[in-house]
C-alpha cells in the first residue's frame, strides 16, 4: 500500500517576466503506523539541482509545524545530512530558535537547519515527526498566523539555497486510520480479532475500519489477500506460532499454526448453525457453518503455516474418532463391510 504524499513547490515569478525561478522542493509523506503504533510523518526536501555549485552546495530551511487530530510526541532530525542549528525565525515564539523545537503540549514543532554537503537534486530527509495513535490526524506546515507584533518573516514556510531565498511552503496532509487487524486494541492478534472481521463480511458491512488491504471494499480479500489480509497480518503478529511469521492458513480455526482434527472438531461443534465466526468454523464468511466449510478444512488438512512441512496425520484414536459414524452406518448396513 502506498503513502500518502503532499510535495509542495512554490512557483516564483520574477517582476520583470512570467519565467518561473528554479527552487528547492520540499515533500511530507505519511508513513504509517511504526513498531509502537504511533504515526509517523517524513518531511524531505529535494535541492534546486540547476543551483547546486560543483561541490558543497548549500541549503538552508526554516519550517513550522503543528499537529491536529491526536498529539505531537517527538521528532528526529537528520544531523548527518543537515549538522548546523541554525537560528530561525520561529512563528510560535515570536523569536529565534537554533535548530529544532518541539512543543508537546501546544502540539507545535519548528526547525531551522543548515548544511553545506549537498551535490545533487536527489530528496534529503530533513525531520521524521511522531503523533500519537492511529486516529485520523492533521499535520500542517508553513503560513501560520503569526503572533501579535510579529514580523512577516515568521511564518516557519522558507527554504535557502545557495544564498537566495525562497519562501510560501504550506500546506497540510490529514491521515486516515490504518487497518492494523488489530481491531479490539490489545495489542493481539487472535480470534477476537478476526471473528469481528468476518462478521462484518458476511453482514456486507461497509465500515472501513475493517478494510485490511485498502480497496475501500469489506470482502473476503480482507481476510486472504497474501500481504495485506488479516490472516497474513495476523501470522506475521504470531511469529511464534507461524514458523517465524507466515501467514495462517485458511480453516486453522483456532489460529496455532497449523490444520488438523482440532479445526475439525470446531468445524463439527457447529455445523449447521447460523455462525459468521472464523473460530467457530465459518471459513467462508458467508454466515453458516455447514458443508462448504469443511470443504476448506478439507482442502487445507494436516498442513502448517512453515508452507513448506505437511502435519503428521492424526493419531489412531482421533482417526477412528472422526470416522466413527462411518463404521456406524456400515454396520447397520452390512456387518460383513467396513468403510
Amino acid at each position: 500500500m502506498k503513502h500518502p504524499t503532499y510535495l509542495i513547490f512554490c512557483l516564483l515569478l520574477a517582476t520583470t517576466n512570467t519565467v518561473a525561478r528554479a527552487q528547492p522542493l520540499l515533500t511530507v509523506t505519511d508513513l504509517g503506523l511504526n513498531g509502537s503504533s504511533n504515526r509517523e510523518w517524513l518531511v524531505e526536501v529535494a535541492p534546486d539541482a540547476s543551483l547546486l555549485p560543483v561541490s558543497g552546495g548549500s541549503l538552508a530551511l526554516e519550517l513550522a509545524f503543528e499537529v491536529a487530530g491526536s498529539d505531537l510526541l517527538g521528532a528526529v532530525t537528520n544531523g548527518g545530512d543537515f549538522p548546523f542549528n541554525n537560528p530561525g525565525n520561529n512563528p510560535f515564539t515570536g523569536g529565534f530558535t537554533f535548530g529544532t523545537q518541539v512543543d508537546t503540549a501546544a502540539d507545535t514543532l519548528f526547525t531551522s537547519l543548515g548544511s553545506n554537503l549537498f551535490t545533487s537534486g536527489a530528496d534529503v530527509t530533513v525531520i521524521t515527526i511522531e503523533t500519537m495513535g492511529n486516529a485520523p490526524t492533521t499535520l500542517s506546515w508553513g503560513g501560520h498566523t503569526l503572533l501579535p507584533g510579529t514580523a512577516s518573516q515568521y511564518t516557519g514556510s522558507r527554504i535557502a539555497q545557495d544564498g537566495m531565498n525562497f519562501d510560501g511552503y504550506q500546506g497540510s496532509l490529514m491521515s486516515s486510520a490504518s487497518v492494523t487487524g488489530d481491531f479490539n486494541g490489545d495489542s493481539a492478534w487472535n480470534c477476537l480479532d478476526i471473528d469481528m472481521l468476518t462478521t462484518a463480511i458476511a453482514a456486507s458491512s461497509s465500515d472501513l475500519s475493517f478494510d485490511m488491504n485498502n480497496d475501500s471494499v469489506i470482502s473476503s480479500a480482507d481476510v486472504l489477500d497474501p500481504t495485506s489480509g488479516w490472516l497474513a497480518v495476523g501470522g506475521a503478529n504470531n511469529p511464534s506460532l507461524t514458523s517465524g511469521g507466515n501467514a495462517f492458513l485458511q480453516a486453522d480455526g483456532n489460529l496455532d499454526g497449523v490444520v488438523n482434527g482440532a479445526d475439525y472438531l470446531i468445524w463439527n461443534a457447529n455445523k449447521f448453525t447460523s455462525n459468521s465466526n472464523w473460530c467457530s468454523g465459518d471459513f467462508n464468511f458467508d454466515g453458516f457453518v455447514n458443508g462448504a466449510d469443511y470443504l476448506i478444512w478439507n482442502a487445507n488438512k494436516f498442513m502448517s503455516s512453515d508452507a513448506i512441512h505437511a502435519v503428521p496425520e492424526p493419531s489412531t484414536t482421533l482417526f477412528i474418532w472422526l470416522m466413527a459414524p462411518c463404521f456406524v452406518l456400515v454396520r447397520q448396513v452390512d456387518r460383513r463391510n467396513f468403510c
